[in-house]
Order: C-alpha cells, then sequence, then structure tokens
C-alpha cells in the first residue's frame, strides 16, 4: 500500500471515531425532539407544545376572521359611501374653480345643529351616527352680493385690467396734452427761444406800459404844443397891432406910407 491510500484509511478513521462520538453524545443526552406527550416522569417531545401552540392559535382562526370580515364589509360600505361624497366634493369643487355661476357654501348654524342631533343621539344609543354630506347655503360677500366661481373673477379681472390700459392711455394722452400746453403757456426750457404765453404776456403789458407812457409823453408835448401856438398867435396879433400903430404913425408924422413893402 502506498503513502497517499494509508494517509486516506487515517482520515476515514479519524471522521468515523467523530460521527460515531457525536451519535453517542445525542443519544445520551436524551433530547426527544418528537410530539410525543409527557408519560409519568418523562416530559414531553420539543415537538408537543409548539403543536399545542399551533392548535390553539388555529381556533381562534374562525374569530379573527369573524372579526376581519365585519370590518371589511363597514370598509367596503364605507368606500361606496366615500365614491359618492367624492363626487359631491369634486362637483362642489367644480363649481369653485371652473364655472362662472353662484358659488355654496357650508351653512355653519345647520352643520351645529346636525352636529348636536348626532350627540344626542349617541348620548341615546351609545353610538355616533355617521355624520351625512354638509349643508350649503348661497356663499355672500362682505356687501351682501353673490360669490361667484373662479373664472367670473378671473374675466373680471381681465376686463378690469383692459379698462385700466385703456384709462392709463387716456391719461398718457391727457399727459403729453398737458405737456404740450404747458410748454405753450410757461415755454421750453430745452428752447430758450421758445416763448410761453406768460412770457407773451407780460411783454406785452410791458409794450402796453411803454405805449402809455409814450401817449402822455406825446399828449404832454401836444399840449405844450398848442400853448404854445396861442402864445404866438397872440404874440403876432401883438405885433401886426404895433406895426400897424407904426404905420399910422409914419403916415401922420412924416407922410410915409410904410405898410405896403412890409407886408
Amino acid at each position: 500500500m502506498t503513502l497517499l491510500g494509508k494517509l486516506f484509511v487515517m482520515l476515514n478513521l479519524a471522521l468515523s471515531l467523530m460521527l460515531g462520538a457525536t451519535a453517542f453524545g445525542v443519544y445520551s443526552s436524551g433530547v426527544d425532539f418528537s410530539d410525543t406527550p409527557a408519560k409519568g416522569s418523562m416530559p414531553p417531545g420539543k415537538l408537543a407544545p409548539v403543536k399545542a401552540e399551533l392548535d390553539e392559535t388555529l381556533k381562534q382562526i374562525p374569530v379573527v376572521e369573524g372579526s376581519w370580515q365585519t370590518a371589511r364589509a363597514d370598509l367596503l360600505a364605507r368606500e361606496d359611501k366615500r365614491r359618492g361624497e367624492r363626487d359631491w366634493y369634486a362637483q362642489q369643487l367644480r363649481k369653485v374653480v371652473t364655472e362662472k355661476g353662484a358659488i355654496q357654501e357650508v351653512d355653519t348654524n345647520a352643520e351645529k345643529a346636525a352636529e348636536q342631533r348626532r350627540e344626542q343621539q349617541r348620548a341615546t344609543t351609545g353610538i355616533l351616527p355617521q355624520a351625512v354630506l354638509p349643508v350649503l347655503a348661497d356663499a355672500r360677500g362682505p356687501a351682501g352680493a353673490n360669490l361667484m366661481g373662479l373664472p367670473f373673477y378671473v374675466d373680471r379681472l381681465d376686463s378690469l385690467r383692459k379698462e385700466n390700459v385703456a384709462v392709463r392711455k387716456q391719461l398718457n394722452d391727457k399727459l403729453g396734452e398737458d405737456t404740450v400746453l404747458t410748454k405753450k403757456l410757461a415755454g421750453d426750457p430745452e428752447n430758450p427761444r421758445a416763448r410761453g404765453l406768460r412770457q407773451q404776456v407780460a411783454e406785452e403789458r410791458v409794450k402796453k406800459a411803454g405805449i402809455v407812457d409814450e401817449q402822455g409823453i406825446a399828449e404832454g408835448m401836444r399840449i405844450n404844443s398848442l400853448v404854445e401856438s396861442e402864445l404866438i398867435y397872440k404874440r403876432l396879433e401883438a405885433l401886426e397891432g404895433r406895426i400897424a400903430e407904426l404905420s399910422r404913425y409914419l403916415k401922420k408924422k412924416h407922410s410915409v406910407d410904410a405898410s405896403a413893402p412890409g407886408r
């Protein structure tokens, strides 16, 4: 026999001894893993209490299943009721969000009365009845007018915005017209040559005052000229009288006729 064969034989012997020792240990410990019930001083098998617990659990299944069936039926009924209520709430939400008509709100007084009736019924029967759909009433604004759906106010806001744009355009036009008239009235600071109406009026007033002053001066000169002309006429008459007197004197004293050449 070769050395390798001897090694395999020794390995086989060692494994056999180990398995034999393990089997002897299991046998000598006396642990019963069966479902054998207890007999006298012998304890029951390890599987016996587990089996008894399983039997007890199986006995409770019909009770639990009955409770589950009741809860499931109540859940299905609530789901059916919730489906109808969901359609109702969706309809009310559409009135608020997508429709333009008048909307409704929860009537708080009616809801308080309904809650009191439910509490009285619970006090009488011990069971709180389910709440029904809310009682609605017409929604009113602070001024007492009916509240409308959101699209109504969106359209109203758009209309007011358009009116605001038109009014702002009119105001801008009036502002431009006012600016032009103001420049005509007070002048244009950017164009010093453009005289405003106020400046023109002030200049005309100055001119008028100058004309009045000149008229006063001219009137005074005219009066002075009239006075001087009257004085000249009087002096001329006095000179003519003196000349006539001298002519008469020369003719009388010296027989000289001096009026013809001088005249």
